[in-house]
């Protein structure tokens, strides 16, 4: 059994013929047919009925040509990582994020680059309403974005979840409110609050406003060191979502939940254009961060 063989299969399960794989894969048809034939020995079953009409699987050959794709697919991509580390492919990543979600890729961006050092890889911060232009004008490759801020019917898109995330309370691990399992909004009124500038957390606080009334607040900023350098203070806080800072120092930064508000869970994935697949340095990026996520 060879890589070929199992090539060939694969390739005439999809076809529906050989003459038609033959074609497609740029041999001759005596060649694949012999091929499949040694295989089918080998392995003694019966892969294909053929017939003048073409070539269909066999229930036991339906297994085996899953599977031959399969292992064809993981051949090709063991092959583009290798060209992508001896610098073969010459290739750029354009990636754009969500204000406040950079923090969650810093790790991923490490590691591909020390994975990959010959791609060319672009990360930007804006907007989702920019990530989604950005990816309609083709100026970027992906976007990582809340689910909800997804453009509905929106065919030209698509979206991959990869994570949740709560919004609640980010407090110093020495503050009086880290002891806290729920933080009331009377719990909030001593400490200052620093505003994080993150358009989903802002709506939810607009409600929150609206519901309890203003917070004490000290500045709002959308500079991440800022933030965390303020929260080395336990006499402030900050309302955002638990997964960026789950990535910080937890013997620092604890996180509790919202008193007086029902739980807000927001979905945050990959955003691409719908047009076609994903480049393989793409789907590495996304297999890293997925990978990061798990952890």
């Amino acid at each position: 059994m060879n890589i070929e063989q199992l090539r060939y299969v694969a390739e005439i399960a999809k076809c529906g013929s050989m003459a038609a794989a033959a074609r497609k894969l740029h041999i001759s048809q005596s060649g694949i047919s012999q091929a499949v034939s040694q295989l089918e020995k080998e392995l003694g079953i019966r892969i294909f009925y053929r017939s003048r009409s073409g070539a269909s699987l066999t229930p036991e050959g339906a297994k085996i040509a899953e599977k031959a794709a399969d292992i064809v697919g993981k051949v090709g991509e063991l092959a583009e990582i290798a060209e992508l580390n001896r610098g073969w492919i010459r290739q750029k990543l354009r990636v754009a994020v969500a204000p406040g979600l950079i923090s969650m890729l810093v790790n991923t961006i490490l590691e591909f680059r020390e994975r990959y050092p010959s791609v060319s890889l672009e990360i930007n911060e804006m907007t989702s309403a920019e990530v989604i232009k950005c990816l309609h004008e083709n100026e970027i490759d992906l976007g990582l974005i809340p689910e909800n801020e997804v453009p509905e019917l929106a065919p030209d898109y698509r979206f991959n979840p990869v994570l949740e995330s709560k919004i609640v309370v980010i407090v110093n691990a020495k503050s009086p409110l880290a002891r806290k399992k729920l933080a009331s909004p009377e719990d909030l009124k001593p400490f200052l609050f620093i505003n994080y500038d993150e358009p989903f957390v802002d709506r939810f606080l607009e409600k929150y406003v609206a519901r309890h009334g203003r917070l004490n607040l000290l500045f709002r900023t959308k500079n991440q060191v800022a933030l965390a350098f303020a929260l080395q203070s336990p006499s402030v806080f900050t309302i955002g979502f638990d997964y960026p800072f789950r990535l910080l120092d937890s013997q620092e930064i604890a996180a509790v939940d919202i008193g007086g508000m029902q739980d807000v869970v927001a979905r945050f994935g990959w955003i691409c254009a719908s047009g076609g697949p994903l480049s393989g340095v793409a789907e590495h990026f996304m297999n890293l961060f997925a990978e990061a996520c798990r952890k």
